[in-house]
């Protein structure tokens, strides 16, 4: 059985410059993947190709197959109907992504009067339901405000009510719960996780915070320079990771059972536009090889639904040594 979204060699590039990298990764209905990453890792980029949110001046190449129809290549007019309806997002930001001199009812109604064809007292109806949902307190009040009249955590939520308004067959999250507090961002992910689970929408889930990752989501790609470097079962990469990237990165996070202080990794990301030959973690991996300056691994199953691409996925990373200044 065929994936609902199904991603195939995607590459994005910028001015001559490939910024997202030949990536692979499927995304089942009613399913949950994270994609995970340091910034500049070309995540959010890869989320607006997927629904062709690219910037003005790039190339996607590759294929987006959503329920089976391709993506790449569609017209604008086409794409418009598509997002919202069947395919939402979520953005990191929701001051910039909302209108702040539109009422928030209005535009959480915007989506069911286009999709749905809903007149405009049933879908102001449906819009205060959705509030409601999403757990914001007096909708039929906060529907007649602005978002600067809300805080963030309310913002956010307004956002999700927003995606979910036609109950789309995919969710796309872009980071967002990074502006919120803990305790908020907890409450964001529960609903979140909740109204897919509920709709039997999927969820791809972009983030920087393996914690957070960990929470909603039952996959895992780890993205590092514009490609794929490990992807699996959440629970089996976490507890042996088969690359230098993904360890670092869960070494960087505090740990209750094993305490003492988080390891940064050393060094600085790759940048985007003058990667490294090779693998491109290599300067910075406690785990590096004559070879990897020169050898760009490929992406090889090594457990039933762990993939890595590392000279070390078959064996198993060796004892840590010190990174080369």
């Amino acid at each position: 059985m065929s994936a609902l979204l199904e991603v195939e060699g995607l590459s994005v590039s910028i001015g001559g410059t490939t910024l997202v990298d030949n990536l692979s990764f499927a995304l089942p209905g009613s399913s949950a993947l994270g994609l995970v990453g340091e910034s500049g890792s070309g995540k959010t980029l890869t989320l607006r190709a997927l629904l062709g949110l690219q910037p003005r001046g790039a190339t996607v190449a590759g294929s987006v197959r959503f329920g089976g129809e391709q993506l790449v290549g569609r017209s604008e007019r086409s794409m418009s109907r598509l997002r919202g309806a069947e395919l939402a997002m979520v953005f990191q930001d929701p001051m910039s992504a909302l209108n702040p001199v539109q009422r928030v009812g209005v535009q959480v109604a915007e989506g069911p009067r286009l999709h749905l064809g809903l007149s405009r007292s049933r879908a102001a109806a449906r819009a205060v339901e959705l509030l409601a949902k999403v757990g914001l307190p007096d909708p039929e009040r906060t529907a007649r405000r602005y978002p600067h009249e809300l805080s963030g955590g309310m913002r956010q939520r307004v956002m999700i009510a927003t995606a979910l308004a036609c109950e789309p067959k995919a969710v796309l999250c872009d980071e967002p719960t990074t502006a919120l507090d803990v305790t908020v961002q907890a409450q964001v992910l529960r609903l979140l996780r909740s109204a897919c689970d509920d709709l039997g929408a999927a969820l791809l889930f972009v983030s920087h915070d393996l914690a957070v990752i960990r929470q909603i989501c039952r996959q895992v790609a780890v993205m590092y320079a514009g490609r794929i470097v490990e992807s699996g079962p959440i629970d089996g990469v976490f507890a042996e990771p088969r690359h230098g990237y993904t360890a670092s990165l869960l070494r960087s996070l505090p740990d209750v059972d094993h305490p003492g202080a988080p390891q940064p990794i050393p060094g600085e990301p790759a940048n985007p536009y003058r990667p490294p030959d090779g693998c491109r973690f290599h300067p910075r991996c406690g785990y590096v090889r004559d070879e990897c300056p020169t050898l760009i691994p490929e992406l090889l199953e090594v457990l039933p639904g762990h993939r890595s691409a590392c000279v070390h996925a078959r064996t198993g990373l060796p004892e840590l040594t010190e990174v080369a200044r």
